[in-house]
């Protein structure tokens, strides 16, 4: 292996470590402000508030459980994923698909953590228009999602014929 391989790789890893410590820290200023707060939200713009939400499933709270099994369950599917995710990124030229692989390795490692740690996600981006609000969500989903919009417009768009 060269030295250019090697860069490249540990760019990929300081990605996936910048995506776990952006989420986590965000995580953690957020949850503690409203540890002092006497209410779970905070309005911000006519848009955009910042709340206070556990989630106890995956995105938009599906499969939801209740179950002391369930962060593990949601833990050990998620950790499967993410080594399905390696062996790809290992065969992969593509930098771009690379670099999503990346994003999504992140997000999914920090919200496992998560689950691991206090048994649910913490979630507190919460968009609206008027009375819809969008499902809550964190930096985590914001890489995950990030990330596989990169894989799905880089395969619409790959010029590279498949035969």
């Amino acid at each position: 292996m060269n030295i250019k391989n090697i860069i490249k790789k540990k760019r990929h890893i300081l990605i996936v470590l910048a995506v776990v410590l952006a989420d986590q820290l965000s995580k953690f200023l957020v949850r503690d402000f409203f540890e002092s707060q006497d209410y779970p939200y905070l309005l911000l713009t006519p848009f955009f508030n910042l709340v206070s939400v556990w989630n106890k499933g995956v995105s938009f709270s599906m499969f939801t459980s209740y179950s002391v099994y369930g962060p593990y369950l949601l833990s050990f599917l998620a950790l499967a994923i993410i080594a399905v995710l390696i062996s790809w990124f290992r065969k992969e030229k593509d930098q771009r698909i690379r670099l999503a692989i990346s994003f999504v390795i992140g997000g999914a490692l920090s919200n496992v953590s998560d689950r691991l740690l206090f048994g649910a996600v913490y979630d507190f981006l919460d968009f609206y228009f008027k009375t819809y609000h969008w499902p809550a969500f964190n930096i985590a989903d914001s890489a995950i999602f990030i990330g596989a919009c990169i894989i799905v417009i880089s395969s619409l768009f790959n010029n590279e014929k498949t035969e």
